[in-house]
């Protein structure tokens, strides 16, 4: 028969308290850091107003495309088109309208 090997009781690790307010901060920092991140769609949305005023002066997608495209940020005229037509979200008001 086989020998069977015997388990080593769990020893839990025991941390000073000084710890936590190191880990929270490490954790506000992560949260920071994430924030920070946006996709090409939510950009497009924080630069939505000069991106139209640019296109009302007569730039047209494709140049719109190229000046972003300079500075590292891809964006295709089709998704582009699309973030600046679409209507701002709105918040829901709880109301409901009933149709007769």
């Amino acid at each position: 028969m086989a020998e069977q090997k015997t388990r080593n009781p769990t020893r839990r690790k025991l941390y000073e308290e000084s710890v936590v307010p190191t880990l929270r901060s490490a954790l506000e920092e992560a949260k920071e850091h994430r924030k920070k991140r946006l996709s090409r769609r939510e950009i497009v949305e924080h630069l939505k107003d000069e991106l139209q005023a640019m296109l009302r002066s007569g730039w047209t997608y494709d140049d719109l495309v190229d000046v972003l495209a300079k500075k590292d940020f891809e964006v295709s005229v089709p998704m582009l088109r699309e973030t600046l037509r679409a209507p701002k979200k709105r918040k829901a008001t709880g109301r409901t309208t009933t149709s007769k």
